[in-house]
């Protein structure tokens, strides 16, 4: 039996497929296009590395500006990582080469042009930075090679400074005015100038006088060398001229902070335990120990005075009364 035949409903609507789909089909075309060539070649970051960086901003900023109101939130999107880690590559830069970030990186009219057209874009930022300055020379194992770090503080913030040139002069707690780019929290500065702080100023950790209790210690059937005596001793870290640590720390803080010895003074034998106290009630100092000689069994002997010279010893904290055991006032 033949069935009747349903009719078919046919829906039609006026639709502009141009107005109405093509802003979101080009949406989605930019923000998919050109991913191969959103990121530079990886490699150690140079001058030309960000000079492409460079580049590829000013084509992102060039097509934001001949593209529809739409387009464009695509095109921040595509550029917020361009902009992290061209910022990455200058950090990475100032470290060890601050001329070149000098030489690369954007004018200010160029920076706020960039800022406009890309709000929230990481970015360096050109001036001048004032602060205290605080200058520290860290010595390397062999203590013939020497790093210079210069920081400034700016209230509870600090930068750290490298100058593409050389550094000017620069005395502890000086207000020092760098120009250069600030790359977080890092300057690379093309020149500085200092000037002396008056009133209040942030001054370098630990000033004053530094007392020092220092025990020549000697391991039991070991023989110390003659020449080691508490007055050579007393000499290389007391004596006010020539080669000691008081007459360094005396230089290095500009006057601020002196090494002195500590109301006491012993010579021990080595042991597995020890009972050490200062005889003078209620005083404070810094104990050192000084090896006299080699460690059983090391090939290698005479006095141990460079590893107390670089700070590699024990430290402590010695308050109380009491007396020491085997002690010579």
């Amino acid at each position: 039996m033949l069935q009747k035949a349903v009719p078919i409903m046919r829906i039609t609507a006026n639709v502009n497929f141009s107005k109405t789909f093509l802003p979101f089909f080009v949406f989605g075309l930019l923000l998919s296009s050109s991913l191969s060539a959103q990121t530079p070649p990886r490699g150690p970051a140079n001058a030309q590395v960000i000079r492409n960086w460079n580049t590829r901003i000013l084509q992102l900023q060039e097509r934001l500006a001949n593209s529809p109101a739409l387009a464009r939130v695509a095109l921040r999107l595509e550029a917020s990582p361009v902009f992290q880690q061209r910022l990455a590559a200058l950090a990475e830069l100032a470290e060890k080469d601050p001329r070149s970030v000098l030489d690369s990186a954007f004018s200010n009219p160029m920076l706020k042009s960039l800022a406009e057209d890309f709000p929230g874009a990481e970015l360096e930022e050109e001036g001048e930075f004032t602060g205290v300055a605080e200058h520290i020379v860290a010595d390397d194992e062999t203590l013939t090679e020497g790093t210079s770090h210069i920081r400034l503080r700016r209230g509870k913030e600090w930068l750290k400074v490298n100058f593409a040139g050389d550094a000017p002069d620069i005395l502890c707690s000086d207000t020092m005015t760098v120009r250069g780019v600030r790359i977080g929290s890092t300057v690379a500065a093309a020149d500085g100038a200092t000037s002396s702080a008056g009133g209040p100023v942030f001054t370098c950790a630990t000033t004053g006088k530094q007392y020092i209790a220092i025990l020549l210690v000697t391991f039991p059937g070991v023989t110390p060398p003659a020449s080691v005596t508490p007055d050579i001793v007393n000499k290389i870290y007391f004596q006010t001229s020539g080669r000691s640590v008081d007459n360094f720390w005396r230089e290095a803080s500009q006057g601020k902070t002196s090494a002195s010895p500590s109301p006491w003074r012993s010579t021990v034998r080595a042991s597995t335990s020890a009972n050490v106290k200062p005889s003078t009630q209620g005083s404070e100092a810094t104990l050192l120990l000084v090896f006299a000689d080699s460690f059983p069994g090391s090939a290698v002997g005479g006095w141990r005075v460079m590893p107390l010279l670089r700070f590699a010893l024990a430290l402590s904290r010695i308050e109380g009364s009491g007396a020491c055991e085997s002690c010579d006032p």
